[in-house]
This record gives structure tokens, C-alpha cells and sequence, in this order.
């Protein structure tokens, strides 16, 4: 019974480990082939759902769950918000409540 759980918990990190590593293959092909505007945009999209920021779209009033869970803005997409909004500072939420698990593109390149 340990063995088989030993292996187990071996292919699920193997596996998670595989996935990401083709994911990130995946971005880094999108990105080299979309055009500097589209990229923009799809560097934005994640920050945006992670924020509920007034002006901003997608901007809800109140205090709504948002986020995306263990998501880090990486410089390419502050770089990316900065360029779409520059009259906006994006500012991650104080008292963050991710209500978004996972974000994931689907089919060939998103269409």
C-alpha cells in the first residue's frame, strides 16, 4: 500500500511537473507569434481579473471576491497594463479574495 502511494504522489509530481513545462512552451509560442498589440492584451488579461480596480474594465462595485489564486504579476505584464492604462496605477487588492482557481487557454492559441 505505501509503495503504490509513493508512486502515486512520483507520477502526480512528474506529471504537474511535465504539464507546466509544456504550458509554458505554449505561451512562449503565442507570444512569439502574436502581434504587439494582441500581446499586450493577453499579457493584460490575467492582471486584470486579479485586480477590481475602479476604471479599469471589468470593474465591479462593492467588495466582490477577486484574484486568481497564487497568481504574481511578472514584469511583462505590468509592462502590459502599463501600456493599455497608462492613466492607471493597477494595485493589487489589499484584502485579496481569489475567486479564480485557474486560467487557462484552450484550443489553438486561444481561438
Amino acid at each position: 500500500m505505501e509503495f503504490s502511494q509513493h508512486n502515486d504522489k512520483t507520477a502526480l509530481f512528474e506529471n504537474r511537473k511535465l504539464f507546466l513545462r509544456f504550458n509554458q512552451r505554449k505561451i512562449d509560442q503565442a507570444l512569439k507569434v502574436f502581434s504587439e498589440p494582441v500581446r499586450t492584451v493577453f499579457l493584460t488579461i490575467p492582471r486584470l481579473l486579479h485586480v477590481n480596480q475602479k476604471g479599469l474594465p471589468g470593474y465591479v462595485e462593492g467588495d466582490p471576491p477577486c484574484g486568481i489564486y497564487n497568481y504574481t504579476i511578472d514584469r511583462q505584464a505590468q509592462f502590459s497594463g502599463e501600456r493599455l492604462f497608462p492613466d492607471h496605477v493597477i494595485r493589487r487588492a489589499e484584502n485579496l479574495k481569489p475567486a479564480i482557481q485557474s486560467l487557462m487557454l484552450v484550443g489553438s492559441m486561444g481561438s
